[in-house]
């Protein structure tokens, strides 16, 4: 594809910041309307590898499933919200999910196997706005925080794994009144 225009130079560009992440090629294909055997021929010009293939996750439901990814995506929820405020329940610019993402990255010590990425982070960012996720105020901490179903106890999954903690400082008679991190100081890593 050759390059004629402003626009075309902002696929490529919203493109080549996408494919630094390794995300599923379909996924860039929507975001940039560039076609699949160019983004595959740039995947592999960047990644002298073909791109792995196989479905993507399609609603954040399943993902924040998992404990792990919860934390995650309160995490780049954080950053998301606060970079784009209400736009987020609105709309959907890949730019927007990318700066977030890539403060996300830039924030947290990563482990070598971190289960969340940037697919996630689109599917995540497109149900918020679709109004799919349900985000609540944390009745300890006061954060808002998405989940997907309502509960009854209002804790955030920070909350929730300082209460893990704290009762495993109990459980092996620790100082059970050491400090938390807060979210500004949870990383990745940390969890």
């Amino acid at each position: 594809m050759a390059v004629r225009t402003a626009e075309d130079c902002r696929a490529f560009d919203i493109a080549i910041r996408m494919l630094r992440f390794k995300p599923k090629t379909s996924l860039v294909e929507m975001a940039t309307g560039l076609s699949k055997p160019v983004i595959r021929s740039l995947y592999k010009s960047m990644h002298n590898e073909s791109p792995i293939s196989g479905p993507k996750t399609h609603s954040s439901y399943a993902l924040m499933r998992d404990p792990q990814i919860r934390l995650q995506i309160m995490i780049f929820f954080h950053y998301y919200g606060s970079m784009y405020g209400d736009e987020i329940f609105r709309s959907i610019y890949p730019d927007n999910v990318l700066n977030a993402y890539e403060q996300y990255i830039s924030s947290v010590r990563l482990k070598k196997n971190m289960v969340f990425n940037l697919n996630h982070a689109w599917v995540f960012a497109k149900d918020l706005r679709l109004n799919t996720i349900i985000i609540q105020v944390c009745e300890n901490c006061s954060t808002d925080y998405p989940t997907h179903v309502v509960k009854e106890h209002n804790l955030c999954p920070i909350c929730v794994k300082k209460g893990l903690l704290r009762k495993l400082a109990y459980k092996k008679k620790l100082n059970p009144k050491l400090p938390f991190p807060t979210l500004s100081e949870l990383s990745v890593g940390d969890v």
